[in-house]
């Protein structure tokens, strides 16, 4: 099958240009720029598969995503933007400046990135994977951006280095998980090529399905991950009314002591659901339904020593040491299975904040460079952001001026949801998390 690129993008510009409106040549360049993105993705290896102009809520909206590619790391969305000007990061954000001397303007782009990361949490919900998003820079200039940069959890890099990026990310999925992977990808997400009739039937049970979990869909929103920096002409962030302020405090008071009040009458059934919940989540059900024997054995080690797998201490982070970073006091949950988890409340697993595991040797073999691999991500439960840390032994995690070396193969993920963090400081965390978890094999 043969996806068009560009296509919805150059037909938007010829119906703007026939009716004289001067959005046209913005639409226009906007489809040249998914060609050059396509041209730069054909080159990737057999292994890879990738889509061009797929539709994000078929029969619902004209909303389109430009590329979607899956392969050894798993389904990255790439969002092309022919922007014109130069484009630079500051403070968490991006900026597009025009324009020279007196006369250059600059434009913050937080919008664009915070539809970008929107964009890929719905295509993550819908396929129950993890996606990364990305912004491509496909304008005529792009050796002049510099190396991929994380921005508002959207990673932001020029066409030019697309490729060799894409290669460079930790393997996540297998050959045969590729294969099972595109087929959901081409059905859940059409061309927008496709015939107008059988759109409409998978718009419908598309709204079907969005009425049955819009609350999760909801609470996964990234809207807060990136902060507006609208500024006043003397440069200072606005600032908003202080009577919002007040109503919102005021809200979070009521609501707190409702929960509070409310605590006192649930917390011996809460503590029965929670066991049952932690059981289920660490060993399963059994046939019967019930728990399987494992919730006796994560009882187990919670009360005792946190268990070793392969070298693995999840003793060697002490929940003092977490809290003093994640500004939130945590309770470890550490499971046989090997998983280290430290929670917000230990009465209730969906408050997970980190989780730490040893990984086999395999999967993180092709991991690239001296240095620990960090990512953005997202979860379905607790459903919300995450950062997550990749490394195999031999790799250095570097902490401000220390560098710690990992023993094992190990994957920490961080739930920024939870701690309303983002992944910049997401990944402070993992990198000082992750040396604590190695340093006590060396001694430190």
């Amino acid at each position: 099958m043969r996806h068009v690129t560009g296509e919805s993008a150059r037909r938007k510009a010829e119906s703007l240009a026939a009716a004289g409106d001067p959005d046209a040549a913005k639409w226009l360049a906007g489809a040249r720029g998914e060609q050059r993105v396509a041209e730069a993705l054909a080159t990737l290896p057999a292994a890879w598969t990738v889509t061009h102009d797929r539709l994000l809520l078929p029969g619902m909206a004209e909303s389109n995503i430009d590329h979607l590619i899956i392969g050894p790391p798993g389904v990255v969305m790439v969002d092309a933007k022919n922007f014109s000007g130069d484009i630079t990061v500051w403070n968490d954000s991006l900026f597009q400046h025009l324009g020279g001397g007196e006369h250059r303007t600059s434009r913050n782009l937080v919008r664009e990135l915070r539809k970008v990361h929107w964009m890929a949490v719905q295509v993550s919900t819908r396929l129950r994977v993890p996606v990364t998003p990305v912004l491509c820079l496909a304008g005529d200039r792009p050796n002049r951006f510099g190396e991929p940069q994380l921005v508002c959890g959207v990673w932001v890099l020029a066409h030019s280095s697309l490729v060799g990026w894409l290669r460079s990310l930790p393997a996540r999925i297998s050959d045969d998980g590729i294969r099972r992977l595109v087929p959901r990808v081409l059905s859940e997400f059409p061309s927008t090529m496709t015939d107008p009739e059988l759109l409409a039937a998978i718009g419908r049970d598309l709204a079907r399905t969005s009425a049955a979990d819009g609350e999760q869909r909801a609470l996964i929103s990234p809207s807060g991950q990136c902060q507006s920096a609208r500024r006043r002409k003397d440069g200072h962030p606005r600032r908003r009314g202080g009577h919002r302020s007040l109503k919102r405090l005021l809200r979070f008071a009521l609501v707190g002591g409702l929960l509070i009040w409310g605590s006192q009458y649930i917390s011996v059934v809460s503590g029965h659901v929670a066991t049952l919940v932690t059981s289920v989540l660490v060993g399963g059900l059994s046939p019967g339904g019930h728990a399987s024997d494992s919730s006796a054995s994560l009882a187990r080690s919670v009360e005792g020593r946190p268990p070793v797998l392969g070298g693995l201490d999840c003793q060697a982070l002490s929940p003092e040491r977490l809290s003093s970073y994640v500004k939130v006091d945590v309770a470890p949950l550490h499971g046989e299975d090997g998983t280290c988890r430290w929670l917000a409340d230990p009465q209730d697993p969906a408050t997970v904040v980190m989780t730490a595991e040893q990984l086999e040797p395999h999967s993180v073999a092709h991991l690239p460079g001296d240095l620990v691999s960090l990512t953005a991500s997202a979860s379905l439960a607790p459903p919300g952001p995450t950062s997550i840390l990749l490394g195999r032994p031999g790799q250095w995690i570097p902490v401000a001026d220390n560098r710690t070396e990992t023993q094992w193969p190990i994957r920490l993920e961080i739930y920024r949801g939870q701690l309303g963090i983002d992944d910049h400081r997401g990944q402070q965390i993992l990198r000082a998390a992750a040396a604590d978890l190695n340093g006590a094999a060396q001694g430190q």
